[in-house]
């Protein structure tokens, strides 16, 4: 029989252990304060479906397409964002338990079972959360757009080439509609990235950064270019390297390895980011608003006749 096949004994011993660690881990987020758990809200929007598919009135079922893509986006933006607040307040209760434990094998069980789930799903949030709101924007802008000119041609792109640069087509159509932009373009900023370590880029396509435990990126090539304020420059002056001419490239190897980013470090950055995140909500919730406030005083015929 194979060394690393677990006893029946062990399985039981480390079973008892896990739940431990569990119970401890509950019972601390059992004890955060809720009211400073701030989730997004539900059922703001002044439609909620009131724009009825089986009415007669078949020339306005644009609008019933604009009540319903609302209805989604509302729904979508919020989970996600509450999503966001739930996992980030179950890190905050590992981070705290953690910060009891010693043994360097029993804090490595606990973070690959444990946090780093919780760290990988909470650090793509924000990007994705982003990109929600770009989706929603450019739908809805697009939607009364032909609302307000029936005749236009539907030309917004198919839904897995809607992006920032989407979005910005629409750009100056309504003031809420400019301050909802300029606050998307604040979610998952270079300033997140760089304090998580530009986590999710690694993550996704170079080597993931460790969260407290595990030194990575042994080598780093680094490609400097006089003249753009490159902070190796400085560093390779420091050492002695004969100064580049203007434009000149230069390529740097370096070995050390890239340490691991305190998980309270992490936390910080996710909760930055819900304050962000739940500011552009309420320019989300102001866009919605104006637009489906219009929807209602054209289309205010139709509402009635789905509520009677």
């Amino acid at each position: 029989m194979s060394e690393d096949v677990v006893s029946q004994t062990e399985f039981e011993a480390g079973l008892v252990e896990s739940l431990g660690r569990y119970e401890k881990y509950r019972r601390i987020l059992f004890s955060q304060n809720p009211s400073k758990w701030k989730m997004a809200s539900f059922g703001w929007r002044p439609l909620k479906g009131q724009l009825d598919p089986g009415s007669r009135r078949s020339l306005d079922i644009a609008a019933m397409y604009f009540d319903q893509m609302s209805g989604d986006f509302a729904r979508e933006s919020a989970n996600y964002i509450n999503k966001l607040v739930v996992s980030t307040n179950r890190l905050k209760a590992w981070a705290e338990l953690l910060e009891e434990v010693e043994d360097k094998g029993e804090k490595f069980d606990i973070l690959a079972e444990f946090v780093d789930p919780l760290t990988h799903f909470g650090l793509g949030l924000p990007y994705a959360i982003k990109q929600k709101f770009i989706f929603a924007f450019s739908h809805l802008s697009h939607q009364i757009r032909l609302l307000e000119s029936p005749s236009k041609v539907d030309d917004l792109p198919g839904d897995g080439k809607i992006n920032e640069k989407t979005s910005k087509r629409f750009a100056g159509d309504s003031a809420a509609g400019d301050q909802l932009l300029d606050a998307i373009s604040r979610i998952a900023s270079e300033n997140f990235s760089e304090s998580t370590g530009d986590f999710r880029h690694g993550f996704n396509h170079r080597i993931t950064p460790g969260v407290e435990m595990g030194i990575t990126n042994s080598v780093n090539r680094v490609v400097v270019t006089e003249g753009t304020g490159d902070p190796f420059e400085n560093e390779m002056k420091s050492i002695g390297l004969k100064p580049l001419k203007l434009g000149e490239k230069r390529v740097i190897y370096g070995i050390g390895g890239s340490n691991p980013i305190p998980l309270r470090q992490v936390i910080s950055a996710l909760k930055e980011q819900i304050d962000v995140i739940h500011a552009c909500f309420e320019c989300y919730k102001i866009f919605v608003i104006d637009h489906e406030t219009w929807v209602i005083g054209k289309y205010g015929s139709i509402v009635q006749e789905a509520s009677d």
